[in-house]
């Protein structure tokens, strides 16, 4: 009718045409009158019918969904079983899949205190991902409480995909600001948890512009207890291309166990993978950190820029121990600037016990300019830290084969820092606030270069002498040079602090410093050897 109209319509953005577009029928399809029962019915599509004429001024007021307000729910489904959630019964491609602009939605706990506990959905034995959130614009979408990829009683694997890389949960396409676990709230936090186990990858967060998402409290890897492993086939975590994304949280709630996986427990790979964040979780161990649930290969791979594993502040760090190959690797010309800071890298969650990686930090093929700093590197079988062809990168401020106290021994399976392969241009220390302390075992060296590249510099660290400056710790050896020439092990003489630059190397069964083979044209100035810091 003629006059003045106010409506409120709900509609949908509609890509290609009109920023938003809406039509408005009379209730049953008929011209009538509009009424309480009749009313108006709203709808997405643009030739709804019948159309109706106004005559008049409209007013209409469009309403977007709110991100903090999870406008749909799929929760308490079991997606892929039978009723009992035992038996397969799978859906042929996806478990649940998010696309096209989708926001708001929550698929399993809401986490407010009121029945989460059997909110979650069980997500097993689909053929394509468990868990596929994808395209730009799918936002704000989150995904918590479910078991994805184990039958009901979250021990016994059903996993989902079909394909390599199928995933438990899949996030792409520039899928942005998801939530994969819990809020951190305080209210029913640990119902919020994923177990995401025995898929082809656990978590994929995959190309470029699929930023800022993050993946908190969640099992990947491991059953329901967070004890055993069921394993995703390939990585935990996967990040691909993508800038922001945040693994884990400085609180505890945030904490994901990630073990158990045939593969690495985080890795990063793809152009354009940068400040991404590792943070608070603990990768390679049961959930109380005290025995290893390995990861096939490492802990964590870096194969890209710029990411920080762990952080300065309590609860930043991560524990990256028990893992059949290195804590972390760091490979590849692209994987510069990364910082490895604050870190228990094999030992348990103590700091006094070791479940040793295979080797604690690996950087080799070319990676530079990385910065390891601040970590507990103890108790691995292999090497404490090992650069191997590779240039630039410093280590600063670690224990490197004692306890967390820093005066007590528990070392490496062999060398505390291990330099070869014209590995050249690294900085071991170089003033006392960068000093490292390290030992090596009875028979091993404390740090060592052998081959390596020129210009490496060794200054201002403890080899063989504990945190205090007072308690030896028995290495085997304190510094040796092997088969190399150009490096510097104390002082530089550029006449900025050069007093201060000298190791104390003290404490160790055999030699000091060792030079052998064809090693010339080394510089070794400066050192305490065999006598404590005055």
């Amino acid at each position: 009718s003629a006059g003045s109209h106010t409506f409120e319509l709900v509609g949908y953005e509609q890509s290609g045409g009109a920023s938003f577009e809406v039509s408005v029928a009379v209730g049953g399809g008929l011209s009538a009158p509009v009424t309480e029962t009749n009313g108006w019915r709203v709808l997405g599509a643009t030739n709804a019918h019948p159309q109706i004429a106004l005559a008049g001024d409209v007013t209409a007021t469009a309403y977007y969904p709110d991100p903090g307000d999870l406008q749909m729910k799929i929760a308490g489904n079991y997606i892929g079983t039978d009723v009992t959630g035992t038996a397969a019964l799978g859906n042929g491609q996806q478990g649940v899949y998010l696309r096209y602009r989708t926001e708001g939605v929550r698929v399993g706990t809401d986490g407010d205190g009121l029945g989460d506990a059997v909110e979650g959905n069980l997500i097993a034995n689909n053929g394509g991902d468990g868990v596929l959130i994808s395209h730009v614009g799918t936002n704000y979408n989150r995904v918590a409480g479910n078991l994805i990829g184990t039958d009901v009683s979250g021990t016994i694997a059903m996993g989902n995909g079909s394909r390599f890389n199928d995933g438990g949960v899949v996030i792409n396409n520039g899928a942005k600001s998801n939530l994969v676990g819990t809020n951190v709230d305080g209210i029913s936090d640990q119902l919020e948890r994923n177990v995401i186990s025995a898929n082809p990858r656990g978590v994929v967060i995959d190309y470029a512009g699929t930023d800022n998402n993050t993946i908190a409290g969640n099992y990947i890897g491991t059953d329901i207890t967070g004890t055993s492993a069921i394993g995703n086939d390939s990585h935990g975590v996967v990040i691909w291309q993508n800038i922001g994304n945040i693994i884990g949280g400085t609180e505890s709630a945030a904490r994901n166990i990630i073990s158990g996986n045939l593969g690495a427990g985080d890795w990063m790979g793809g152009s354009g993978a940068t400040a991404n964040t590792v943070q608070g979780n603990r990768i390679g161990t049961d959930a109380s950190g005290t025995f290893a649930v390995p990861n096939s290969s490492a802990g964590v791979t870096l194969t890209v820029p710029g990411n920080l594993i762990g952080g300065a502040l309590p609860g930043e760090e991560n524990l990256i121990s028990g893992n059949l190959q290195a804590g972390v690797l760091i490979s590849g010309s692209a994987a510069q600037n990364n910082v490895i800071q604050g870190n228990r890298i094999g030992t348990d969650t103590t700091g006094t016990a070791a479940i040793g990686n295979g080797t604690g930090v690996s950087v080799v093929s070319s990676a530079s300019s990385n910065d390891i700093d601040s970590n507990l590197i103890s108790g691995n079988v292999g090497d404490g830290i090992a650069i191997s062809d590779a240039d630039n990168n410093s280590i600063s401020r670690n224990l490197v084969g004692t306890d967390a106290t820093g005066i007590a021994t528990l070392t490496n399976g062999s060398n505390g820092i291990f330099l070869n392969l014209d590995a050249g241009g690294n900085a071991i220390g170089g003033s006392p606030n960068l000093r490292n302390v390290v030992t090596g075992n009875a028979t091993s060296t404390g740090i060592a270069i052998d081959g390596g590249g020129l210009g490496n510099w060794i200054a201002a660290n403890y080899v063989g002498l504990g945190a205090d400056g007072l308690t030896p710790l028995g290495g085997f050896k304190g510094i040796t040079v092997n088969n190399t020439h150009g490096q510097i092990i104390g002082t530089n003489s550029d006449g900025t602090s050069d007093g201060q630059e000298g190791n104390v190397v003290t404490g160790n069964n055999q030699r000091g410093i060792d030079t052998a083979g064809n090693s010339e044209q080394n510089v070794i100035a400066g050192h305490l050897v065999g006598t404590a810091p005055t």
